[in-house]
């Protein structure tokens, strides 16, 4: 708890200081974490996990200087790495709250916001992106947000490769819903994207930005995952670029045309659309009305 409430407020939790948290996750470290070995099972041994990256993750969001300053900026980035290149565990789509990956994602970031990532980091940065728990990507693009000045190649990268994800087509669909072709096929699109966008940064090419279609013909819009894809840009640094801007503006036009079109009723009567929502675990109901 100390970690994940040092990693959201950005500065130390009371209770805890730096080095204290630090010696407690080094005496709960083991040699096989992050392994295969650590089932999802084993709740107590997950929890060691989430509190050794957190950990990892905390130090360097609160205090960058201070960890740089106690050489621990080897000992963090060799457990947020482990962390991130952990095997897939079998979790429901989007049920581990606090999956290790999770605070991978933010501390890496970090990392390279302060230039100090190598190729081993960008790399699994994008891999992340394709990760299946949704907060895991939004991990990732939260830890990216100072770092789109220092690494624009990454960051857009980062960016084509989540919308790109966003963009599900309706022939994946029907795989999607087929008992034999279920996975497979969806797997080979991931990694095929995930290929284009490592190839992209590993030949520092800034990629172009996926384009949006205003009515979903071909594809289906992953509303959810474009909003955790898009919540944490920094518009402020990213617009007086006039190149930039040009691409913000292009994901907000498309944005916003696909949102028309789609709820827009059909027809010369007045008609209404009734959104049923789960937020939270609450139904809501929202109407749009045509005059």
């Amino acid at each position: 708890m100390w970690a994940v409430k040092t990693i959201e407020e950005g500065k130390v939790d009371e209770g805890m200081t730096l080095e204290e948290a630090v010696n407690a996750v080094k005496l709960l470290q083991k040699t096989d974490d992050f392994s295969d070995k650590n089932e999802p099972e084993y709740y107590q041994d997950n929890k060691r996990l989430q509190a050794i990256v957190g950990v990892a993750a905390a130090i360097l969001i609160a205090d960058f200087e201070w960890t740089k300053a106690h050489e621990l900026i080897k000992w963090s980035r060799e457990i947020l790495l482990a962390a991130a290149r952990m095997s897939y565990q079998g979790y429901e789509y989007n049920k581990f709250a606090f999956d290790p990956k999770v605070s991978a994602g933010r501390g890496l970031g970090v990392l390279v916001a302060n230039s100090v990532a190598d190729i081993d980091i960008r790399q699994q940065l994008l891999r992340l992106i394709t990760d299946s728990q949704r907060q895991v990507v939004e991990a990732v693009f939260r830890g990216l947000f100072e770092a789109w000045t220092i690494d624009e190649v990454l960051c857009w990268n980062a960016l084509s490769l989540g919308l790109s994800l966003c963009l599900f087509s309706n022939q994946l669909n029907r795989f999607y819903w087929t008992e034999e072709d279920n996975s497979v096929k969806i797997v080979e699109w991931k990694e095929e994207l995930l290929n284009t966008h490592l190839t992209n940064l590993n030949t520092n090419i800034l990629p172009d930005i996926p384009r949006i279609p205003s009515i979903e013909d071909e594809i289906i819009f992953d509303y959810n995952l474009a909003e955790r894809v898009l919540h944490a840009l920094p518009f402020s640094k990213l617009v007086p670029n006039p190149v930039n801007k040009e691409r913000i503006l292009q994901i907000t036009d498309e944005l916003m045309s696909l949102t028309v079109n789609k709820n827009t009723p059909v027809g010369d009567e007045r008609h209404f659309i009734i959104h049923q929502n789960h937020l939270n675990g609450i139904n809501f109901s929202s109407e749009v009305y045509h005059n």
